[in-house]
């Protein structure tokens, strides 16, 4: 198996043959200059073989039989990977940040006291070696919070009692790779959380904001500014930043022709022998468009202060379909690896 990284071969030679050494961590973000605590804990020979042999099988890409080459392409800001890995260079100066936090991350590998207490760990870290050729293998996880609704059980020669210890998985898909002075990424949102990296997210949401602003669909400045503040929210960040030159054009250009529908659809509510549920059910979160639409002031739209302005966003996103088969009108949230 080849890729179309030189880097990424080096990898995927260094991974033949035998005399790998593994050594595994649990690693979480300070919040004090933004470092990472880890910690080195000990595994049986048996996980690890079983670990090493998962870790090169996601490397290789084994599954995916059909594959002749590893896809390998330039990291550019992208919000979503398919069907590729993307190499980060950490010597560019746009990524002197990363370069940065990843010296931290690696040091606090280098440094990690063994077998002690972590709490809430963030990720897991696995240093291979060979010879003198070390790379890291990175899991992201997250916190996972205590449930109130589900506990977790045990079970022991027929009985059964509550686990009350701590537990985790390991392995499973790879967020990234470091490796020489590259980051090989399989899941870019574990990235981005890992390096606490989203100064490319906010910069596209508000050049994309500033966009919409300026297509004059806002019935005043008071409710352009409303809606510049609330779709600031960090929750809405990756659906505006991931709007493309094409979909704000087709905004623009379609705006008018959709909003005269939704006409349509209003003065079919305000009929009294309309039959309103059955118009709501086939029109869905259209209905809740109307509210943002004044259609005696040329289709613009106007924000109340207390208004969700999740419908808008929904419509000005382009994430508002037709069922082809039910022919019901819906929203759509779309897949991204990593999520």
């Amino acid at each position: 198996m080849k890729s179309t990284s030189t880097i990424y071969n080096e990898l995927l030679e260094l991974l033949e043959g035998e005399g790998h050494g593994i050594t595994f961590y649990l690693s979480r973000h300070v919040k004090q200059d933004e470092k990472y605590k880890t910690i080195e804990y000990d595994l049986s020979d048996e996980l690890k073989g079983w670990l090493i042999d998962s870790i090169f099988k996601e490397i290789k890409m084994d599954e995916i039989k059909e594959l002749e080459n590893i896809k390998i392409s330039e990291y550019n800001h992208e919000f979503n990977i398919n069907d590729s890995v993307v190499e980060l260079v950490l010597s560019d100066s746009e990524f002197i940040d990363i370069k940065e936090k990843k010296e931290l991350l690696i040091s606090s590998v280098n440094t990690a006291p063994k077998n002690e207490s972590i709490l809430n760990s963030n990720f897991q870290i696995i240093k291979v070696t060979k010879n003198e050729d070390v790379f890291y293998t990175c899991y992201y996880r997250g916190i996972k919070r205590s449930s109130k609704r589900k506990k977790y059980l045990s079970m022991f020669e027929g009985h059964i009692k509550e686990n009350v210890e701590s537990f985790f998985d390991i392995g499973g898909n790879l967020s990234f790779i470091i490796f020489k002075e590259r980051i090989f990424i399989f899941r870019v949102k574990d990235f981005e959380r890992s390096f606490k990296y989203n100064t490319h997210i906010t910069e596209k949401r508000d050049e994309n904001i500033e966009q919409i602003i300026e297509m004059d669909i806002f019935s005043n400045l008071e409710s352009a500014q409303k809606f510049k503040e609330k779709s600031s929210n960090h929750l809405y960040a990756r659906g505006l930043a991931e709007m493309k030159k094409e979909q704000l054009e087709d905004l623009k250009s379609n705006y008018q022709d959709r909003c005269n529908e939704l006409n349509v659809i209003k003065k079919s509510l305000e009929l009294k022998e309309t039959n309103k549920d059955e118009l709501r059910e086939e029109n869905g979160v259209l209905l809740d468009l109307l509210e943002f639409i004044d259609f005696e002031n040329d289709n613009k739209i106007e924000i109340a202060d207390e208004t969700n302005i999740t419908p808008l966003l929904h419509f000005l996103q382009d994430k508002i379909v037709e069922s082809f088969l039910t022919k019901k009108v819906k929203t759509i949230i779309g897949y991204q690896k990593g999520d």
